[in-house]
């Protein structure tokens, strides 16, 4: 996002190993995995469904606002269950009822 100023904001971030990527808005993953994590099979894949805007972050048709409070848990939480989903080659379990 860009401030006023042409400053460019970040929304989130993910960090691996000591690595940390920008979510920035509207890119694709392809121009965010700049440590080449595919590539170098850090990740599977690319997150599925992954939408970058000024308002949200979507990760397989879920979607979390830059304006929530809890945004960045929600967004851990759903590259988390991506991950897993990923690694064990079906979908994770639905989160138990409250």
């Amino acid at each position: 996002m860009f401030l006023p100023n042409e400053r460019e904001v970040t929304l989130f971030t993910l960090t691996l190993e000591g690595e940390t990527i920008s979510l920035l808005p509207l890119r694709n993953w392809s121009q965010l995995d700049q440590y080449k994590w595919r590539a170098r099979g850090k990740v599977p894949g690319t997150p599925v469904g992954l939408e970058i805007t000024h308002d949200y972050v979507k990760v397989a048709s879920e979607v979390v606002s830059t304006q929530d409070p809890e945004g960045p848990a929600k967004l851990q939480k759903l590259l988390n269950e991506w991950l897993a989903a990923a690694a064990w080659g079906t979908p994770p379990p639905p989160p138990p009822e409250a």
